[in-house]
């Protein structure tokens, strides 16, 4: 997901990450980013799963934040029979200013393991 904002005729990037969820069962999930109003959204869908297809909502879409609404972008998939399975790993880091080297920061499973 990539996200820009208009500041002083320049536009700069505010987010642009990588963001997944993990199904241990069938069912819905939702994942929400805080953005500030006027961001311009685009989000792209790059992996369904080895088990799965997309099948409904476009690759990408992009929304704009406003103050009036949440903005929303939504993906469906499908099993398509299959029976393999995924896995993925996400990693983060961050650069530590006080010890002027980069560090890994674990992030919570969209599970909420």
């Amino acid at each position: 997901m990539e996200a820009e904002l208009d500041r002083d005729g320049k536009t700069e990037t505010v987010y642009s990450d990588v963001l997944t969820l993990s199904f241990s069962e069938t069912g819905t999930k939702t994942l929400s980013v805080e953005l500030p109003i006027g961001a311009r959204v685009t989000v792209t869908e790059v992996y369904t799963g080895a088990s799965y297809e997309r099948s409904g909502g476009a690759q990408t879409q992009s929304v704009t934040v406003t103050a009036d609404e949440v903005a929303r972008v939504h993906f469906t998939n499908r099993w398509n029979g299959g029976t393999i399975g995924g896995t993925s790993v996400t990693n983060h880091f961050t650069f530590s200013i006080e010890k002027s080297q980069w560090e890994w920061k674990p992030l919570a499973d969209s599970n909420g393991a």
